[in-house]
């Protein structure tokens, strides 16, 4: 989810604790902002699971790998 509470569903994916996987956002959903922001990971029930802050200076780079960490 975004800060405007945007989302992308992935339903088949499985992410056990320490693994990582590629995600590409639909672009109808989640959007990230070329300023910096959050996004967050929540269940179905819309209950957080973790989220990551990104910077403007970070949003510089496309395709950019941002790792959900504890």
């Amino acid at each position: 989810m975004d800060k405007n509470n945007n989302a992308d569903t992935i339903s088949s994916l499985k992410l056990p604790p320490g693994e990582s996987r590629q995600v590409n956002l639909s672009g109808k959903g989640a959007q990230l902002g070329n300023k910096g922001g959050t996004i967050r990971l929540v269940d179905p029930s819309k209950v957080l699971i973790h989220a990551v802050s990104y910077s403007e200076n970070d949003a510089k780079t496309e395709d950019r790998y941002i790792r959900f960490t504890t």
